[in-house]
């Protein structure tokens, strides 16, 4: 989890979203940002609703990214949801063989 990037107060102030999916071979990113330091939970589905995967990680208040090992995942489209306290956020990614 890394925090590279600045922002103002204004700016992160009551948000919590998925910024997008950074591709990458077998581990592909997610950038998100969070108004709060905290608990969040990150669960993966495959595109048919089956659970895959779910994650407790510890958020920087700001920009934040996770690594999302996937290689051993079968190739298809999949749901990410990340989720901290009431505040949720979705996106899609595909795994390509």
């Amino acid at each position: 989890m890394e925090n590279k990037t600045s922002y103002t107060p204004e700016q992160i102030a009551d948000v919590f979203q998925l910024l997008g999916m950074l591709p990458g071979p077998q581990k592909p990113f997610i950038a998100y940002l969070t108004a709060n330091a905290g608990l969040a939970k990150v669960v993966i589905y495959d595109i048919n609703g089956k659970h895959v995967e779910t994650r407790s990680i510890e958020t920087l208040k700001g920009a934040n990214t996770l690594r999302i090992e996937v290689a051993h995942y079968a190739a298809g489209m999949y749901v990410i949801s990340l989720q901290s306290g009431t505040e949720a956020a979705t996106a899609k990614f595909v795994k390509q063989q």
